[in-house]
């Protein structure tokens, strides 16, 4: 992913779950460098969307998609 298609990526997810500050939003990332922008960031701020990045190289156990959809996935198929 490039940063222009994250900041595309934002946008539609602002578009529709409209955070607000009655109903804050947070957004839970991996650490790509693609989620750094500047431009990102600063239109996640200006939209009221919280973003907290995962820190490189952590446990299964932050990485909440490993244990609840990629690992039964990974055992069904």
């Amino acid at each position: 992913m490039t940063e222009d298609e994250f900041v595309r990526h934002v946008k539609y997810f602002i578009a529709h779950v409209k955070p607000s500050k009655e109903r804050p939003v947070v957004l839970l990332l991996d650490n790509h460098d693609s989620h750094l922008s500047i431009e990102a960031t600063d239109y996640c701020k200006q939209n009221k969307l919280s973003v907290l990045l995962f820190p490189p190289h952590c446990s299964n156990k932050l990485q909440h998609l490993d244990l609840s959809v990629y690992g039964p996935l990974k055992t069904c198929v």
